[in-house]
Parts: structure tokens; sequence; C-alpha cells
């Protein structure tokens, strides 16, 4: 309580009083939640189950970095427990302590390959780098007579292990599995050999990095919610130079933490455990409060005016029948279980494809239904329909595969379903590459979503043949689909903002800059050439369409610009995912060009 609490909820209060002026309402509910499950120390839990830690949302959370906190906090509620059993039964603590830790570690390895969410951000899979922090504190040092040298090499290669870790260790390395030994064995020999008559340990002993070791925990609560402010703030990822600077503010306020708060509440003397126990409850329960009044009053929409709040509302925005027509990779709806809208009228249309297709299927069967046709929706979110691909990094990768075969499989079995439309985020599939929209807006992470093929492993991802090699099953696949008599209509790629749009519509407003939010044709035109040389290099057919979105989102109204926004409205409810409004717009053109082929 003394080492976390004081300094915790000093800098939530900060992040409070800057969420009220940077938050919008939608944001300001999901703020709230946050806040109350870091008080609980099940923040962990809350933001396994609402943010990607390696996805963009992450870097506007400004409290989720607090995850690890209520982990460390778990740990030490269940490891007391389970040691006074063991001990109570007369049985060795350190050899508790290890086979736990080899258990943990053998379920992390496992969940990284399987479950990377889960693995990631629960204690199962995350116990073992405390365990091994445990075996070292429980190891009798005292009896290994080690000489210079063995201490010398040990925290030499600790310390190597450590550096090593932070050069090559990235998000696209699934962690917390055997990858993370090298970290976690390296602090483990660097505390257990670093004595300071070694080099490491008068490495380690300098004072500025004493002080900055003093400063850490401070430093670690402070400098998510500055970056994350300032990120709100200007709408775009901040400069190097701005990160760097926002570095040092959170490095200076950290000193202020702990020098006016972290010390004297660790200080017994200064302040009595009765009066800190009281202040942090009563902290602790206004915090809560404070959640549940955003909750309560959905994130107080009259901080603006209700122009503004109308437009902030699109971040509230769900695909309609999400979680009934949606599957993900721990839910699969499938084919024959697939949702269809008029199934009564004549004709009959299917849309294949991921999120993005699911996000116009709505908006698509109300145009079809106009024309007397019906919809057939076949989605499952992060996956192409592109057979014989699995996806790199994503939990269960084959289900992609097995899904698409299953897909086909039903449309071969399925004469009505005469016409197939591909849709999807194209370009994330083909490129394997976040969105960068050369305005300061990204979204998404190098490789996460990457196609392979089902017969390659994840080494394939940086292989420069893997474009080449799923390009050619996306073509195979529309063959396959021409060979057995469909019409295939393939969409073309939805330009992406590489902001909330929403969001950036709202900000732009407060802030007074003009014009509407959009995105470069040019580097709309750049992050789909792959996709679009891959699918043009198909010859031309009788029942082969093909739709381009930028003839209705760039160029018009603006000259070299692809809208997000149209009449005071966002287009899309994210910064990739079209909303209502924007699925109308796509769609229309969709049925227009199929009743200009005959075939409505």
């Amino acid at each position: 309580m003394r080492r976390i609490l004081p300094a915790l909820y000093i800098v939530m209060l900060f992040s409070i009083l800057l969420a009220w002026r940077y938050m919008l309402a939608p944001e300001m509910v999901g703020f709230g939640r946050s806040v109350m499950a870091v008080v609980f120390f099940v923040s962990n839990i809350f933001f396994s189950r609402n943010i990607d830690y390696f996805a963009s949302d992450v870097e506007t959370a400004p409290l989720i970095h607090a995850w690890s906190l209520s982990v460390e906090e778990q740990f030490y509620l269940v490891f007391p427990i389970i040691a006074a059993i063991w001990v109570a039964r007369g049985w060795s603590l350190i050899y508790m302590v290890a086979s736990l830790t080899v258990i943990s570690f053998a379920l992390a390895e496992w969940a990284s390959k399987t479950h990377p969410a889960f693995d990631f951000y629960y204690l199962p899979t995350r116990a073992w780098e405390l365990g091994v922090g445990a075996m070292v504190a429980l190891a009798p040092w005292h009896r290994l007579r080690l000489g210079q040298g063995v201490h010398e090499a040990a925290s030499i290669a600790g310390l190597s292990a450590i550096v090593l870790s932070v050069a090559f260790l990235d998000r696209n390395i699934p962690f917390p599995g055997v990858f993370a030994l090298a970290p976690v064995i390296g602090a483990a020999l660097v505390i257990g050999f670093a004595h300071p008559d070694t080099f490491c340990g008068r490495l380690l002993g300098v004072d500025p990095l004493v002080r900055v070791g003093l400063l850490s925990y401070s430093a670690y609560l402070w400098h998510q919610p500055l970056f994350a402010f300032a990120r709100l703030g200007l709408l775009s990822t901040p400069s190097k130079w701005l990160l760097l600077l926002i570095g040092g503010v959170a490095l200076c306020l950290a000193y202020v933490s702990w020098r006016y708060v972290e010390s004297p509440c660790r200080d017994k003397r200064l302040t009595p455990t009765r009066p800190l126990a009281f202040g942090a409850v009563a902290a602790g329960l206004a915090l809560c409060l404070f959640g549940i009044a955003m909750h309560h009053y959905a994130g107080v929409p009259g901080r603006y005016s209700p122009g503004i709040s109308a437009i902030a509302a699109g971040l509230d925005y769900r695909i309609p029948r999400f979680a009934e027509c949606l599957g993900d990779f721990d839910h699969v709806v499938a084919p024959d279980e697939a949702c269809e809208y008029h199934p009564q009228l004549p004709s009959h249309i299917a849309i294949w494809g991921d999120s993005h297709s699911a996000s116009i299927a709505g908006a698509l069967a109300a145009g079809l239904a106009e024309q007397g046709a019906s919809l057939k929706q076949f989605n499952l979110a992060a996956c192409p329909p592109i057979r014989g691909v699995h996806i790199f990094l994503s939990e269960r990768p084959n289900t992609c595969n097995v899904y698409n075969d299953k897909v086909f499989s039903y449309i071969s079995d399925h004469a009505e379903l005469k016409t197939i439309i591909l849709y999807a985020r194209w370009p994330t599939y083909m490129d394997g590459n976040g969105y960068d929209n050369g305005e300061g807006g990204r979204s998404g992470r190098s490789g996460h979503r990457a196609a392979l093929p089902a017969t390659e492993g994840a080494e394939f991802v940086d292989d420069p043949r893997r474009v080449e090699a799923v390009g050619a099953l996306l073509r195979a696949n529309v063959e396959k689909l021409l060979s057995i008599g469909r019409n295939v209509v393939v969409v073309y790629p939805t330009p992406e903002i590489g902001c909330l749009v929403p969001r950036c519509m709202a900000q732009r407003r407060l802030t007074g800059r003009d014009g509407p939010v959009s995105v470069s044709y040019a580097f709309f035109q750049d992050r789909t050439f792959t996709f679009r040389d891959q699918i043009d290099r198909f010859p031309d057919r009788p029942n082969l369409l093909r739709v381009k979105p930028e003839a209705v989102f760039c160029n018009r109204p603006l000259a070299g610009r692809c809208i997000a926004e149209s009449d005071e409205a966002p287009l899309y409810y994210d910064d990739n995912h079209l909303n209502d409004a924007g699925a109308s717009l796509l769609t229309r053109l969709i049925v227009a060009e199929l009743r200009r082929k005959g075939w409505l």
C-alpha cells in the first residue's frame, strides 16, 4: 500500500483532470470504467477485454500501463495463501515456487501461440516472471561459495541479456513465452550475482543510475498518461522530439512525485499507518464514484455543444447484428448458421469477408432488398476471403483457413447463391503493415494481421515471396468461384483514415481547424498498390465485377483527397470501418454496379 497506492492515485487524479478536457463523452465512459478497474486491481482483466495492447488504440489509453500493477497485486494476494498451505504441510517453499514457476512458464509458452491476449494480461501466464524473482530471494546464496570470476561472468551475462532484449524484442514477437526468458533470467542473474565488487555492481551503482532507479516507479506511472493525452490533444502521432520532451517532463514529475508523495508515504514516522490507510480508502472510494458518475451520466456530453456531442456519439456506433453475425477466432459463426437478410426474395447474393464486409452488410441488404435480392453474410473478423491462408500473430491462426474452406463448400453446395461479393481490409493482409496516412495519423502495427500461406510458418512473414504467394491464392479463389458458375464481385479497398474519425471531427471543431477530415489520395493509392497489383493481374471475365470505393470516397468533393465525413456526419466509426452513413454510400455504388451488369 505504501509503495503503490499514493503515487498511483495522484497520477489517476491528474489523468481525470486531463480526461475532462481532452476526452469525448463515449471515451469518458470507458475511462471511468478503467479507473474503477485500476482501483480494484483488475485492470489487466478489463483491458484484456477492451483493448489490444499492441494496437493503435492503446496509445490513447491513459491507464493501460496499470495492468502490470494488477498482476503484481494479484500475485501478492494469491502467493502467500498458497505458500502458507504448502509450508503448513512441511514441504519446502523453494520447491513449491520452482514447481509453480515451471508450470506457469509452460502455460505462457503454450498460450503465446494460441491465446496471446490471455498470455499477455493474466496472472497464470505472468506468475513465472515473479516466481523467478521469488526463487532468487529464497535461494540459499550464502551456501554457494562461488569465486569472483563466476560472479563477474554471471552478472555480465545477465546485463547483456537485458540490453539485447531491449534492442531486439519487439511487438511482433509472441510474449511472454520463451522469448521472455532473456530479460527475466538476465534480471535474476544481475540481482543474484552483481555484487558491489563486480563490474556490473559498480556500473549499476553509479549515482545517476541509482537516482533513475529511485524514480523508476513514479516515472512508470507518469509516462503513459502524458503520452496518451499528447496524442489525444494533437490528433496525430507526436514527433520523436516531442516524445523526448514529454519523456523529460515525465522524469521531472516523477521526481516531484517521488520526493513529495512516494518517499513520505513510505516513511512510517512521517505517515502513520492508520491515517494512510484511511486516506487510501477515501481516495479509492472517490475514484470509484467518479467512474460510476461517468457511466451514469454517459460521460457528461453536456461539456460540449450539441453538434460536437452528436459527432462524438459516433464513437458508440456498433455494426448492426454485430454479436449475431460477425464471428471471431473465439466464436466462429458456421456457414450454415450465417445471418441471412430477406431470404424470401427470389435472387440470392452472399458477401464474404472480414469485419469490413460485416460493417456494410446491413446497408447492403437494405439496398439489395429494394432490387428483390436477399443477402447471406459470411464474416470472420481478421480473416480475408482467401482460401489457403492463415493469419500471423492471431489467436488460433489456422481458424481462418478452416473457416474459408467451409464457406467455399457451402457456396458450392448452394447453387442459389449466384453472386458472391468479396470485401475485406485487403492492404492489412497483403502488406502486413500498420497504416500511416503521412499526416501524423497511424493505426495498426507491422505484421500483426499479415496473411500467410497455410503451408508456411510464422517465419515466412518477412519472406519477399509472401505477397506473391498470397496474391496467387487470392486469384485462385476468384478463379475457383468463377469455375463453379458464380458471379464474383471484388470490392477494392476503402480508404483508411489513420485516426478515430468521430474524435478527429469533434476535435477539429473544438480547436477551430478548417476543412473536413480526409486523407491524401496519393497515400491511399500507395497503401493499396500491393492488393491492386495482385488482383489486377486477374483477367477480366464476363462474370467478374470490380467495384472501387474510391469512386465515391476520393476526389469528390475534394480533389486529391479521400473524405471521412459528409454533411457534418462521420462516414466511419473508427479509423477504418464504415458506419451506417459510409456503408450506405458504398453499397449504393455496389448495387448500381450490380444493376449495370444485369445481375439484379
